[in-house]
């Protein structure tokens, strides 16, 4: 696990963790979250953390767009923290 995986995850998780987590997944290129409510988000931010391409909600998930390897670091630390 890279330090910058787990220093994502550990961030995203801060971030959405007043939303509610419902339920993630995670696809080639993102990690997808689905909330409980989006208004406690600022997804500006989350889209300026470290390896985070990009940051939206579509599709009834927050999607945190990052590249190919990035995703599966970010994705298995944050699997770790949210269990």
């Amino acid at each position: 696990m890279s330090k910058k995986g787990q220093e994502t995850a550990a961030l995203i998780y801060e971030a959405v963790l007043p939303a509610g987590i419902k339920s993630f997944s995670m696809c080639s290129t993102r990690l997808r979250i689905t909330l409980n409510d989006y208004s406690k988000i600022e997804v500006s931010k989350i889209a300026g953390f470290p390896g985070v391409i990009n940051a939206l909600v579509a599709d009834d998930h927050l999607q945190v767009v990052m590249g190919v390897g990035d995703v599966v670091d970010v994705y298995s630390e944050f699997k770790k923290i949210a269990g």
